[in-house]
Formats: C-alpha cells, structure tokens, sequence
C-alpha cells in the first residue's frame, strides 16, 4: 500500500487510532464491530490508517443551521 507521495502508508494499531481521534480503544473497536469505521487486518490483529479515521470524522461532522433564528419555531 503506498500513499500518493509514494512513501509507504502507515498502519495505526487500535490504540493509536484512539488516540487520533482522542477516543477510547473500545470505541474504536465497536465502530469496527458496527462496520462504521473501515479496517485492515493483518494476521489476528486490526489496523486502521490515517486516510479512513478522516474520512469517518468528515462523514461524522455536522454543521450548524445557518439560520439560527428558525431554531425553534
């Protein structure tokens, strides 16, 4: 797997992609059980990379209305 600069794409282990998204490995591990979060494993274990935790925080983002005033009525 390479990424677009041809350098080698690293694989983040459960507890490093907690960190990444400043969440709990078992939140992690349920967003995977819930097919929520894309994975790569390798042998027993699971590796997540950069480009898919991205990808479930922009597709998880939600934006405030832009008219507040309509809140509420």
């Amino acid at each position: 797997m390479t990424a677009p600069s041809g350098q080698q794409t690293r694989l983040l282990d459960v507890g490093e992609a907690a960190a990444y998204l400043n969440t709990s490995k078992r939140h992690i591990r349920r967003l995977r059980a819930e097919s929520r979060l894309a994975y790569v494993k390798v042998g027993a274990k699971l590796r997540f990379r950069r480009e898919d935790l991205d990808a479930y925080v922009a597709a998880n983002t939600h934006k405030p209305a832009d008219n507040h005033s309509e809140v509420g009525q």
